[in-house]
């Protein structure tokens, strides 16, 4: 799934975090157009993931697995290329593989 945020500053306000179901990415005030990925993968494959990204926006993955699951989550930032724009939608769901 691909998330896509719209501006920063049209983003409604949240005060009250739930940490033990929230996560909080920390944005810098120039933050550049970017979207957001949610992979689930097999636990059994997690070695043969792709780290190589090299338009990574907030310097890595966020890789969460469950004992008693066979899948994991990756979550992960990534950098809109070309001429910066805020994209016009807001969620992508593909099936990537087996």
């Amino acid at each position: 799934m691909v998330c896509a945020p719209v501006q920063i500053d049209k983003l409604p306000i949240h005060n009250k975090i739930d940490k033990s179901k929230d996560i909080v990415i920390s944005l810098k005030d120039d933050v550049q157009p970017f979207t957001l990925h949610f992979d689930v993968y097999r636990k059994s494959k997690s070695e043969e993931l792709d780290i190589s990204n090299p338009n990574l926006s907030f310097g890595g993955y966020i890789m969460t697995e469950m004992d008693s699951k066979d899948f994991g989550l990756r979550i992960y930032g990534q950098k809109v290329l070309g001429e910066p724009f805020w994209p016009p939608f807001n969620l992508i769901l593909n099936r990537i593989g087996e």
